[in-house]
């Protein structure tokens, strides 16, 4: 009777074990919630199996193997987590730079002047100050000054906005410079923005910088990313930023925002994408719920189609100018190159390897090199000058 108690007891303690394991892991209880999961949730699994097999003595054998399999899952998701976290943990950063959340587009820059440091195995990356203006837009040369006539919108992500750069060193800066005083340049770029923020703020914000019969140029610089971002791939992404859907021939909806689980496919993949097993086998990771596919840059051409329209219907006369930044992506090179002919079909993009002959071969000129596939000053110089080329022609070649 002593040993039946014992190992009732013993089996009541693994599964309350198990429980608080599986409430802590998806935040349900009040402490932080525990990272990876679905790997505590299948080591409590374990647990319970183990003191069930304690109770259920006839079931003992198949108890152990089930609990054995779950135990090998959680060594799959272990290392799979591992995997997507390589390198990681080697990065360190510094600095006061922060984001802030935003109703429509998810987060934003705070608007003041902010640091950020970071460095790799103790070498440094970048230590650099981002300067916003009071709508949280990063200043150019031409912003700093109201004497222009025309106006030009500058929208994309981090190799836009000038992640670890100093504000001169940024594309919309250069823009301005080489562009001079008939114009003012504005920065709308920020990190992991994509498509669907574009979209959002020309649909729903003003330009408080200048006014809408101003602006000549909306500009979009496209990476690959973006089309993750826009299809909530990103985890990041789960910053509620805007949600769009292909409706229609070609068209996109605003279904709300990305991770509000609004139908049952949503809160499925919701408990599936917390394994970094499943994000694995899906060609996910640490950043990504699962890979890269044509359908998400249908959709993200959809999007861009989308934001070109609008663009053209808020500002008449105005054209749309789109760059592609080329190479340094880890997807699949088959989708990527899907990705620049559509861009190229739909909009007349520009390949950055097409404006910079040795961009392929030279990869580290132009980049951080081996820290981060993000373009440097000189890379962005070069696509200002492009840009600024088309805008008016008559813009020397050279500073």
């Amino acid at each position: 009777m002593s040993t039946m108690i014992s190992r009732f007891y013993i089996s009541a303690l693994l599964m309350l074990l198990a429980a608080l394991l599986a409430l802590a892991s998806l935040g349900q209880i009040e402490m932080a919630a525990l990272p990876l999961p679905i790997l505590w949730i299948s080591m409590g699994g374990v647990a319970v199996l183990i003191g069930l097999s304690l109770l259920f003595r006839p079931m003992k054998g198949l108890l152990v193997i089930a609990s054995a399999a779950l135990a090998l899952f959680a060594v799959c998701e272990l290392i799979y987590a591992i995997i997507g976290n390589v390198g990681l943990s080697e990065i360190e950063s510094g600095g006061d730079f922060h984001w802030v959340p935003h109703e429509d587009y998810g987060y934003v820059a705070p608007p003041g002047t902010f640091t950020e440091s970071k460095t790799y195995q103790g070498k440094p990356i970048y230590n650099v100050s981002y300067s916003m203006n009071e709508y949280g837009h990063r200043l150019t040369r031409s912003t700093q000054s109201d004497l222009h006539d025309e106006c030009i919108l500058v929208f994309g992500d981090g190799y836009t906005f000038g992640w670890g750069l100093q504000d001169a060193e940024t594309t919309p800066w250069q823009l301005a410079k080489k562009l001079g005083t008939d114009y003012k340049v504005i920065n709308m770029a920020f990190l992991t923005h994509g498509p669907h923020q574009m979209l959002a703020q020309l649909e729903s914000a003003e330009i408080a910088e200048c006014g809408d019969d101003q602006v000549t140029h909306v500009v979009y610089l496209a990476t690959p990313d973006q089309a993750r971002r826009a299809a909530g791939l990103r985890v990041i992404d789960h910053m509620k930023g805007p949600r769009y859907l292909i409706s229609g021939n070609d068209g996109v909806v605003r279904t709300g925002r990305i991770g509000s689980l609004a139908s049952r496919k949503d809160r499925i993949n919701s408990i599936l994408y917390k394994s970094m097993f499943y994000r694995g086998i899906n060609g996910g990771n640490s950043f990504y719920l699962r890979g890269l596919t044509n359908e998400d840059v249908r959709l993200y051409t959809a999007i861009l189609g989308q934001a070109k329209q609008v663009a053209a219907e808020r500002f008449p006369g105005s054209a749309f100018l789109t760059v592609t930044w080329s190479g340094g992506d880890k997807d699949d090179k088959e989708i990527v190159s899907f990705m620049e002919q559509s861009l190229t079909d739909s909009f007349g993009a520009r390949r950055t390897r097409d404006l910079i002959a040795d961009l392929q071969e030279n990869y580290t000129r132009y980049t951080f090199g081996e820290y981060s596939i993000h373009p440097n000053a000189l890379a962005n110089g070069i696509i200002a000058g492009y840009l600024a080329a088309q805008i008016d022609p008559s813009t020397p070649t050279d500073d």
